[in-house]
């Protein structure tokens, strides 16, 4: 069994729209807030998202300029 195997099975399995709706409810839950108040926040699922791929992203060129300014020219 290959890695490709596992993730298409595991596909097979989920739908998207079930894992999406119990993150989002583990979200709410750790955040201690409802689902709904979620939107207070933010404004929709993919917004939340972005965001934290965002600041994921900001993170590693932040981390990737610190290396290549160890570099000499």
């Amino acid at each position: 069994v290959e890695r490709f195997d596992v993730k298409r099975r595991a596909r097979e399995e989920l739908r998207l729209g079930q894992v999406l709706e119990a993150v989002w409810r583990d979200i709410a839950s750790q955040a201690r807030l409802s689902k709904g108040a979620i939107y207070y926040y933010f404004s929709s699922k993919h917004e939340i998202l972005f965001s934290i791929l965002d600041t994921y992203m900001d993170s590693l060129l932040e981390g990737l300029e610190e290396e290549l300014r160890d570099v000499p020219p």
